[in-house]
């Protein structure tokens, strides 16, 4: 297309003298920022966001803006723009279009990405159909916010502020204009710490004086609020990092940025890329990608001596007595970087040994050995590794997507077994966007007490018998817990005759025969080997052959070189949770059972299961009226035998308010932290999604259930869910993972489904 304005003069026919005139005057401009290929973008753009008949402003806004826009982040970003644009047209006054149109070149200016100023026009839309002042006021001091906070931090700022003042609008434009402590103490709150952009030039630098070829810069956006934190990401030629990063203790953020540059580097220089997993096992790629970490970082160090110093700080792992996984790695990522660290721990000594008598840090296959015998070791030590918590640290060193080529990077791998959680999205409704549908009922406010919904809500008044305890909820349109946000409140479980629960036994008379046939089948104890002991019964081969080795080059042997012979019984905790809200009390169609009822029946059954097995168990059981209430019965506690009292408040358990699953979780799985068992479940028993009467947003719970899912996860605790709702399938899996859940579809079967559902989840668990 040609430069020349005249040629376009049918394209601009339709301007009066005045604005043709100002087109006329930056036209230059906008043919080197658009170039021949882009000018018919920005015609086009300037008749969608000043149609015929638009005041002048708007006109003059668009065109001093658009090449401004079109250099920084590109010509398509103008289009996005004009769309957005003349899509507010019927909702805004023409000065508010101006000033969208002039606050977007700064907003293109300060964010210097597609991606980012794409999320940043979806915040604007999303503003103008919530509270046109607030926009307004938002574009007034946007360079000021840009200049703190990430687009995404920005969008949670500006939620606080909706949420926080819904009806008060005098503190609500107190907020908005920078003039209250609570603005002040959110925009503290939101702020990131280093933004990427304000240190982006630098870091190219950096690159340039260590490398002849550096990897291209951008930056990392999750693709949702639900989505965690960002971490750095290395391709061939791209490495992707943060749009912000915090300051770790008293190392700024700036800090963190380099040290990511540095390690990638490191990487690009000396990794082999994209090496085939084969038969690597989840845990074995972590180890010997923690391995490999630490090699190109001495090969580094040897040209660079002083990034130690700025990799060292980011290493704070100490010799405590965590034995997981991911507390053993960090540790051994120090020892390996960190001379002078101390560790007590056999497996951290052992890496740093073998790595330290490789006489060639460039004999990239001798390390891989060395990650396979530190994988095998852990395996021996039965270390549980959860591929779906797990993350590299420090925080600085990418994901090590840059080494592997898996089978299908584009495809979901399917968890494996045990395996507890999945990273999810929330099921957005295609109606519009989560801030236009919820903040203007915020979902997590507390209700006014005189309320319809909440009246229809009490509850009988039933004695508290320990201090409450508060809990956090997880808000996922701010991306962020709110701290001591729900209070559960356990209370004393009513009683009924035992004769109840004896009753269920004698009227499932065939099925407990069955259930105890399946049950001694799980009873038998497994032969257990443990390798590498002190004294035992056999010989250790293989540690003998190691030992002789040691002998032959004049080193000190292992003398664990026996093998114990013995039995492997079963250790394992399981806590029961009942969900036993009010639509528990429905009648199962064609019965005069209730849904309750056949939970009763079926958690009879499986407590007679379990006390034969010999398992540690607790049946628990929770209702909620609002976020400062959510009421937690101990039905029968794990160091209380299953006897008549177990019994009786089995039986006398009954239906009321409603099912606000995160807290339950959460207290569940703080009293099943500190038993001493090798594996802790929470079997959770429910007809219905997470509601609440103080919670308008569907998704809100679900987030918050998923959230708590994901904590106990961590501390090693399963969650397992039998949903008696049949629309389950919408929710379940996106809460609890593809595993770790089935959705009874008959619920009458609900008595004779969850005793054989726990003996087959937990058939060969030790």
């Amino acid at each position: 297309m040609s430069l020349d304005l005249e040629r376009h003069a049918a394209a601009l026919a339709w301007l009066g003298p005045e604005a043709l005139e100002l087109v006329r005057a930056s036209w230059p401009q906008a043919c080197q920022a658009f170039g021949a290929a882009g000018l018919e973008a920005y015609l086009a753009g300037l008749r969608a966001a000043a149609p015929p008949g638009t005041p002048f402003g708007p006109l003059a806004a668009y065109v001093r803006a658009a090449p401004d826009i079109a250099e920084a982040v590109g010509p398509r970003a103008v289009e996005r723009l004009a769309a957005l644009v003349s899509a507010l047209g019927g909702q805004l006054p023409p000065e508010r279009l101006e000033r969208v149109l002039s606050a977007s070149a700064v907003a293109a200016r300060r964010l210097g990405d597609p991606q980012r100023f794409a999320a940043y026009l979806e915040l604007l839309r999303e503003c103008a159909a919530l509270d046109p002042t607030v926009l307004a006021m938002v574009l007034d001091r946007l360079d000021f916010l840009l200049s703190r906070l990430t687009v995404t931090g920005l969008r949670r700022w500006v939620i606080r502020g909706l949420r926080a003042n819904p009806h008060d609008l005098e503190r609500r434009h107190a907020y908005f204009g920078l003039k209250s402590q609570e603005a002040a103490e959110a925009l503290a709150a939101e702020g990131e710490g280093t933004l990427f952009v304000l240190v982006q030039r630098q870091l190219e630098l950096l690159l340039r004086a260590l490398s002849r070829q550096p990897p291209r810069l951008r930056a990392a956006l999750g693709s949702h609020p639900l989505d965690g934190d960002p971490r750095p990401s290395l391709e061939a030629t791209l490495l992707r990092l943060p749009d912000a990063f915090p300051a770790v203790g008293r190392v700024p953020g700036s800090d963190m940025y380099r040290a990511a540059v540095a390690h990638a580097l490191a990487h690009l220089r000396f990794s082999p890329a994209r090496q085939p997993v084969g038969r690597l096992r989840p845990m074995a790629i972590a180890v010997a990608s923690l391995v490999e970490d630490a090699r190109v970082e001495q090969l580094l160090l040897q040209e660079y001596p002083g990034l130690r110093r700025l990799w060292g700080p980011f290493h704070t792992a100490v010799p405590d007595g965590d034995r997981t996984f991911d507390a053993l790695t960090r540790r051994l990522a120090r020892a390996l970087l960190d001379p002078g660290y101390q560790d007590g721990n056999y497996w951290v000594n052992k890496g740093r040994t073998l790595f330290a008598r490789q006489a060639s840090l460039g004999d990239y296959g001798a390390f891989r050995q060395i990650a396979s015998v530190l994988a095998n070791d852990l395996g021996q030590m039965r270390v549980r590794f959860n591929e779906r918590t797990h993350v590299v640290e420090p925080a600085y060193r990418d994901d090590n997507r840059y080494l592997w080529a898996f089978p299908d990077p584009s495809a979901e791998e399917e968890p494996a077994e045990g395996d507890l959680t999945e990273a999810i999205h929330p099921e957005l409704d295609p109606g519009g966007s989560p801030l236009e549908r919820q903040v203007g009922v915020p979902p997590a406010e507390e209700e006014e007490r005189g309320s319809e919904a909440a009246l229809l809500a009490v509850a009988p008044v039933t004695e508290s018998i320990a201090p409450p305890v508060k809990y956090p909820e997880w808000d996922y349109l701010i991306s962020a817990e709110r701290p001591a946000w729900c209070t559960v409140i356990e209370k004393r479980a009513p009683c009924a005759p035992e004769a109840v629960v004896d009753g269920i036994l004698q009227r499932h008379r065939v099925l407990v025969g069955q259930i105890r046939s399946l049950v001694r089948g799980v009873q038998v104890n497994k032969p257990l080997r443990l390798r590498r002991q002190q004294e035992g019964d056999l010989l250790d081969l293989d540690a003998a052959v190691s030992a002789i080795v040691s002998l032959r080059t004049a080193q000190a042997p292992d003398p664990r070189v026996h093998v114990k012979v013995g039995r492997r019984s079963r250790d394992l905790a399981v806590l029961v949770l009942l969900d036993v809200s009010e639509s528990t009390n429905d009648r199962v169609g064609g019965t005069f059972q209730s849904v309750l009822d056949l939970s009763r029946e079926a958690t009879a059954l499986l407590a007679d299961a379990m006390n034969q097995i010999g398992d540690a168990f607790a049946i628990h059981a929770f209702a909620s009226n609002g976020r400062h209430e959510v009421e937690y019965y101990r039905l029968k506690d794990f160091d209380r035998p299953y006897d008549s009292a177990a019994r009786q408040h089995l039986a006398g358990i009954g239906g009321q308010l409603s099912t606000r699953i995160g807290p339950a979780l959460r207290h569940a799985g703080q009293l099943l932290r500190h038993r001493r068992s090798a594996r802790k479940l929470v079997l959770l028993l429910t007809d219905g999604e997470p509601s609440d009467v103080d919670v308008q947003d569907p998704h809100y719970l679900r987030a918050d259930a998923k959230k708590a899912v994901e904590a106990n996860a961590r501390d090693g605790i399963h969650t397992f869910c039998m949903s008696l709702d049949r629309r389950a399938d919408d929710y379940v899996e996106r809460i609890f993972g593809p595993r770790n859940y089935m959705v009874v579809d008959h619920i009458s079967r609900l008595p004779e489904q969850l005793p054989k559902l726990y003996v087959r989840v937990t058939h060969g668990w030790s």
